[in-house]
């Protein structure tokens, strides 16, 4: 009786150590939802917090930037993001030829084998996509062999990527794991705002969605000053441009330089900020000046990095300002930058 009760025992034991095994396996996949200024929405299943890394990647159809989320762990690594394809490359080669140059791309930089290569449809937007299964048998303890998946697929001009390496001899449950959860949602072209100004002009501009206006006026020694911000917040970002109709002394006689400054100093004092550089900005106007600024951390709240444009035009102050957090890249903020048209008087 007692042999049995000893048995039993470790028979539970044995279950319950498997359990918590499991359960542990179960607890370190993350989650993880990527932040959308990188150009769209990736949500997936990782056996870790992802780190997130810009590479340049050398094809011959020519440099192309990839963003991507990667997790390295005991059962294999795992990738997944998306490439902006250029214009020029889409209106000169077919869907399906992208798609084989991405293919020879994985191919060359991992040394891999192709096993399979066939179609997939995406669920719910119905785009036809394509699945690489690669491998490398290895030599060694040093160099083990692999096993490999990659899904890619264009929305747009953009190609969603999906690449898992699993150790050869070792379980694909987790690569499955993670592909059947792996969604990607890109995000939402800018749209273009116009509106009319008071002396009958027009101000057009690119934002993630239409901004609210807001007027105001000011008294200078020089004459009052009429203001029209147009501001637009979206997830976590700023974007505003700012029209003002100087008087005409006060560009005589003050000149643009104190202007330039005067604005500069305004922005710093609303936003709490730290300078990092205040430098002419030729390509905007011959006279155009560009503030780069910096916000500290606060209250949990985190850090933001600001630009800020500014050019005097037909008596006219206008300045771009864009306040976005720290993590997202440069070139969130570059679509809203060159696109300001004002024309007509």
């Amino acid at each position: 009786m007692k042999t049995i009760r000893l048995y039993i025992i470790a028979a539970l034991s044995l279950s319950i150590l498997c359990l918590c095994q499991k359960l542990s396996a179960e607890e370190d996949w993350v989650e993880f939802a990527s932040d959308e200024a990188h150009e769209g929405l990736i949500t997936v299943s990782l056996p870790g917090e992802p780190e997130f890394e810009q590479r340049t990647i050398s094809t011959i159809l020519g440099d192309i930037v990839t963003n991507i989320y990667g997790v390295d762990s005991d059962s294999g690594s795992f990738r997944v993001g998306f490439a902006r394809i250029p214009h020029g490359i889409l209106d000169e080669m077919k869907r399906e030829d992208i798609y084989d140059v991405a293919k020879a791309t994985y191919l060359q930089n991992s040394f891999g084998i192709e096993s399979q290569y066939s179609e997939f449809v995406v669920e719910k937007t119905g785009l036809i996509g394509k699945e690489l299964l690669f491998g490398c048998p290895g030599s060694g303890v040093e160099h083990p062999g692999f096993n490999g998946r990659a899904k890619f697929y264009l929305d747009g001009s953009l190609l969603f990527i999906g690449v898992t390496r699993v150790p050869a001899g070792k379980s694909t449950a987790d690569s499955d794991r993670f592909f059947a959860s792996a969604k990607f949602t890109p995000q939402e072209p800018w749209q273009s705002f116009r509106s009319s100004l008071e002396d009958e002009s027009f101000l057009s501009i690119k934002m993630p969605s239409n901004p609210e206006l807001k007027e105001s006026a000011s008294r200078t020694p020089l004459g009052s000053v009429r203001h029209h911000d147009y501001a637009n917040r979206e997830k976590g970002a700023t974007f505003l441009v700012s029209y003002s109709k100087l008087p005409k002394l006060a560009v005589r006689l003050a000149g643009s330089k104190t202007i330039f400054n005067n604005a500069r100093g305004a922005i710093l004092s609303k936003a709490f900020a730290e300078e990092v550089s205040f430098e002419p900005a030729d390509s905007l106007n011959p006279e155009g000046m560009e503030l780069v600024y910096q916000t500290c951390a606060i209250g949990g709240m985190p850090s933001f990095k600001g630009s800020a444009q500014m050019y005097i035009e037909k008596g006219q102050l206008v300045i771009l300002n864009s306040i976005v957090p720290e993590t997202r890249p440069p070139e969130y903020s570059e679509q809203f930058f060159g696109s300001l048209s004002i024309f007509g008087s």
